[in-house]
């Protein structure tokens, strides 16, 4: 459903897999695209053509993650909680 309302775009995500390389073929054969892979999220914020990140990660990293992104001016849509606490909370202005 995704790919036939948004034909011609390149849809990113980054999911944590045990077998890259099988991961990788499985998209080209479902999305016909050879995706880029990284180990590292700041890599991947460091690509210009991505304009958005949803953060679905352990709670703990939350924050780093999504400030991470806004602070490479991404658009960040993170799942809850945002913080683990008040002063992580604090450091999101």
């Amino acid at each position: 459903a995704y790919r036939r309302q948004h034909r011609g775009s390149d849809p990113a995500a980054l999911h944590p897999v045990r077998n890259r390389d099988r991961a990788v073929e499985s998209i080209k054969k479902i999305w016909g695209v050879t995706p880029r892979t990284t180990t590292d999220y700041r890599e991947m914020l460091s690509w210009k053509d991505i304009d958005a990140v949803i953060v679905a990660t352990p709670n703990n990293v939350h924050a780093e993650y999504s400030i991470a992104a806004a602070n490479r001016g991404k658009h960040v849509l993170c799942e809850k909680p945002l913080a683990m606490n008040a002063g992580q909370a604090g450091s999101l202005k």
